[in-house]
């Protein structure tokens, strides 16, 4: 059983072991009902990550959004130099030969970067 703190309105204060649900107990002082103390999440060793469902994925793709842009027009720029069809970058391979390259580094998404 966890230990939750406990306050009393004739100002007790203590810690006790209860079940999660149990939001009271009786004061050891005046037999009254003490509350249960608010309870935060917090994370005791190292950094605590955002919880996938609850990260911005926009600036993700707005990253990728400006850098296929960036690609297109320097494309578009050298067929325009040389007077020729340049065929696609194969991005796919390039990408999964980064990501293979940043796995080996230990990098599991952004947040490792």
């Amino acid at each position: 059983m966890p230990t939750y703190v406990f306050s009393c309105a004739c100002g007790w204060q203590g810690e006790q072991r209860t079940t999660f649900d149990q939001n009271n107990v009786s004061c050891p002082s005046c037999a009254a009902t003490a509350h249960k103390e608010s309870v935060y999440r917090i994370s005791f060793g190292g950094f605590a990550r955002t919880p996938s469902e609850e990260r911005d994925w926009s600036h993700d793709f707005k990253n990728y959004r400006e850098a296929n842009a960036e690609l297109d027009y320097r494309k578009e720029r050298l067929e325009d130099a040389t007077q020729t069809r340049i065929p696609d970058p194969p991005l796919a391979r390039m990408g999964a030969a980064r990501a293979r390259e940043l796995l080996n580094k230990g990098v599991k998404d952004l947040n490792d970067l």
